[in-house]
């Protein structure tokens, strides 16, 4: 029994690390709800991709005028964190891209752009990738 609650503990704490910026602090979730309406405004688009490879293209997020931007306050133990959500789905900073308009060239980092530490990702993505 306690090779199995140790077995499980593992597999909890690596589950959590998979996610690296969807609970944050307020500062960088209320950033990127500032940098998504401001794509939203610009006719831009939203991408997510863990592992951007050749193979493996970024996935497009329905983003359009009308999807909700917001963020919402959670409570993880002692803590408060605070997440961005499109359409009210939480969306982990670290695996999404803006392109700030449809003629850009570029995607860039959501987490990058507010600061939130993330590791193992691309900064910025070229469109003609996807």
């Amino acid at each position: 029994m306690k090779k199995f609650v140790i077995a499980m503990g593992l597999f909890l704490a690596s589950g959590a690390s998979a996610d690296q910026c969807q609970l944050t602090n307020y500062n960088d979730a209320k950033a990127a709800e500032k940098i998504l309406k401001f794509a939203q405004e610009s006719g831009g688009r939203v991408f997510q991709c863990v592992k951007c490879t050749a193979s493996q293209k970024p996935s497009p997020l329905n983003f359009h005028s009308g999807t909700g931007i917001d963020t919402k306050k959670s409570k993880v133990g002692a803590k408060f964190y605070t997440a961005v959500r499109l359409d009210a789905v939480e969306m982990d900073q670290a695996y999404t891209y803006i392109q700030f308009t449809s003629q850009a060239t570029s995607a860039f980092n959501l987490s990058k752009l507010t600061g939130c530490p993330s590791s193992d990702v691309a900064e910025v993505l070229a469109v003609d990738q996807f």
